[in-house]
């Protein structure tokens, strides 16, 4: 007999990543990695891991987010216990868990210790649980100076988010080498002599300065630095921008510029949606400054990014430099 249905639901349960079957480490039957009530792989001392790829070697735990969330603060005070040479503290997951599932409107199912109820108000309950959570995230507390000591944990942790904030890096500003650094990388270079070069590798000027022989010197200069919005088109505008800084603060009038972009690996259509935002808003900025924009170079990488190198022109009495202010 044919039978019809409104609906048809295939649901399936969590499976281990194939990749783990090659790297020698203790695996249930199943394929999932064993790991200790510290999360610490079964038989190895440098190896930790949560989620859905793990198999509780003190007793099974459902594969699912709430549990994976719970795991986090714990996997990550042990690998921290590790590096610091403390005790390790065993990671104890909670009995039953409450879980709310959106059905795609403003109505939600939520489901625990047996009970299940559903409705509009399951669902608003579930945006104000999820929003809370993000909070967490973007509303961040200020850091406290922790005590210290030999032997205090505390002061091993503050150590370490030192170091961690040696790592950080600014994304406006070019995102530039720092000058020490940058001065000590390139004092071994000597660039092949030109005498037509007139602000060159040498001075700490914003753009290099070549005499072409003409009325006008020609000033070269390429910024380059990665998104710091979130909008393709307004990072746009202000990498080109950011860009066409250099040559004002020479005194130049821009003439020409060449792009070149990174974009994130991703989807076809999501790629190229980037891009033609992220130009258009360069260009725009270009062509009100009289710019054009005529060529450059795109690749993929870890995250979108822009710079571009610009041409401009400068009288020879008018060129503006660091050094001579008055």
């Amino acid at each position: 007999e044919r039978r019809c249905a409104d609906e048809i639901l295939w649901t399936t349960e969590a499976a281990p990543a194939r990749w783990l079957a090659e790297t020698g480490l203790a695996l249930d039957p199943r394929g999932f990695l064993r790991v200790d009530a510290a999360l610490r792989a079964v038989g190895r001392e440098d190896v930790f891991a949560a989620g859905d790829t793990i198999a509780f070697d003190p007793g099974p735990i459902p594969r699912s987010g709430v549990y994976s969330v719970r795991a986090g603060p714990v996997l990550a005070d042990n690998i921290r216990a590790v590096l610091t040479g403390h005790r390790l503290r065993p990671y104890r997951p909670q009995r039953d868990a409450l879980y709310i599932v959106a059905t795609g409107e403003p109505y939600a199912i939520a489901t625990r210790n047996g009970l299940t109820v559903e409705g509009a108000w399951v669902w608003r309950w579930k945006d104000w649980i999820d929003r809370r959570f993000m909070r967490r995230f973007n509303e961040l507390p200020e850091m406290t100076q922790a005590p210290t000591g030999p032997a205090s944990p505390l002061a091993d942790t503050q150590a370490l988010r030192e170091i961690s904030a040696i790592a950080m890096r600014c994304g406006g500003c070019g995102a530039k080498v720092g000058a020490t650094v940058l001065t000590r990388a390139l004092g071994a270079i000597e660039p092949a002599p030109n005498p037509d070069v007139l602000v060159g590798l040498d001075a700490p000027d914003d753009a290099a300065v070549v005499d072409t022989g003409g009325p006008q010197l020609s000033v070269h200069t390429v910024d380059y630095f990665r998104a710091i919005v979130d909008d393709p088109y307004r990072f746009g505008m202000i990498a080109a921008n950011h860009a066409l800084g250099d040559l004002y603060a020479m005194g130049a009038e821009p003439h020409t510029a060449l792009a070149i972009a990174t974009v994130p690996y991703g989807l076809e259509a999501k790629v190229e949606a980037d891009l033609a935002a992220m130009m258009a808003g360069a260009n725009d900025v270009l062509r009100e400054a009289g710019c054009a924009l005529v060529g450059g170079h795109t690749s993929e990488g870890a995250e979108l990014s822009l710079g571009f190198a610009l041409n401009g022109l400068v009288a020879r009495d008018r060129i503006l430099r660091k050094e001579g202010l008055r």
